[in-house]
């Protein structure tokens, strides 16, 4: 946690900056986009996006099931 949220009121930090997981975005992203906007930002994601999850899922989904 590096910086006092400016929206939380002095209740919150901002989390560092993470990279996303999947392989080819690499998008440095700090809170995840989940199409709602920020009403319910998620400071734990390892993907930047609900679009990028969903293509993970799908790629170990394919690779599983091609196994």
């Amino acid at each position: 946690m590096t910086a006092q949220c400016p929206t939380c009121h002095g209740r919150g930090e901002v989390p560092d900056a993470r990279v996303c997981a999947l392989a080819g975005c690499g998008r440095e992203f700090v809170w995840q986009d989940d199409g709602r906007g920020r009403s319910r930002p998620r400071g734990d994601a390892i993907y930047c996006s609900r679009s990028c999850k969903h293509a993970a899922a799908m790629r170990t989904y394919r690779s599983r099931k091609a196994a």
